[in-house]
């Protein structure tokens, strides 16, 4: 399913019943809204599809080559030419990493006859 530049595979948790996002449509992607057919339009809605257009890249952590951080840290290493434009003092900062499959072995969640690819985000 297709329109534009928009794939099915944008929709999260997907056409059904029950969806979690919002149904906003982001700047870069009014223009295809608006000329996508009723059925296809909901491939432009919601934050899912957007979500590696927007944020600040980060840098290894000093002495700790590929983290930023590790839990526990109070320090997030911003890369040293990352815009603070919508960053604010005091205000929210959402951070996400790919589930590793250490994590996914935590929760016993293995044993699939698939491979772990693309893993899904937390925060």
């Amino acid at each position: 399913m297709t329109s534009g530049s928009a794939s099915g595979g944008w929709i999260w948790p997907g056409r059904a019943l029950f969806r979690v996002q919002s149904r906003a449509i982001n700047s870069a992607y009014a223009t295809e809204y608006a000329a996508a057919p009723a059925n296809r339009k909901d491939l432009f809605e919601g934050t899912v599809n957007v979500h590696w257009k927007v944020g600040v890249k980060l840098r290894d952590k000093p002495g700790d080559t590929g983290f930023a951080a590790r839990t526990g840290d109070t320090k997030v290493y911003l890369a040293t030419n990352a815009s603070l434009t919508n960053l604010k003092v005091g205000g929210y900062v959402n951070i996400r990493a790919a589930n590793s499959v250490k994590f996914y072995e935590s929760m016993n969640a293995t044993g699939t006859q698939w491979p772990l690819l693309n893993l899904h985000m937390r925060q």
